[in-house]
């Protein structure tokens, strides 16, 4: 989704967050690809969360506390992708944070 988005920045001028979550530093996957890609998007900006050892720019604990802390407006819409028990609870922190259920697109991984 972000590379598409790269293709055509001009068709995304709000704001967009991008939020990496991983157990540890080491479990993050493609950040510098996420990074390189989030350059040629306006108005884009990369949190990253970890739980276990997180380096000093990194958010220690999970993404949902990320997610939190942005204070979204409620017509925000909100991709998830990942393992289930992740997405579920980036779905459920989304709700709580007033983003109606059917603006939560998810996919999820194995």
């Amino acid at each position: 989704m972000l590379r598409q988005i790269a293709r055509a920045p001009d068709s995304c001028a709000q704001r967009s967050d991008i939020l990496v979550g991983a157990r540890s530093s080491k479990h993050l996957f493609a950040l510098d690809e996420v990074r390189a890609l989030a350059e040629k998007v306006p108005n884009a900006s990369i949190h990253v969360a970890v739980e276990e050892e997180p380096a000093a720019d990194y958010h220690a604990g999970r993404v949902t506390d990320l997610l939190a802390g942005l204070e979204l407006d409620p017509s925000t819409r909100v991709y998830v992708c990942g393992p289930p028990g992740m997405v579920d609870a980036c779905r459920q922190a989304a709700i709580d944070a007033r983003i109606p259920r059917q603006e939560v697109l998810c996919e999820r991984f194995a």
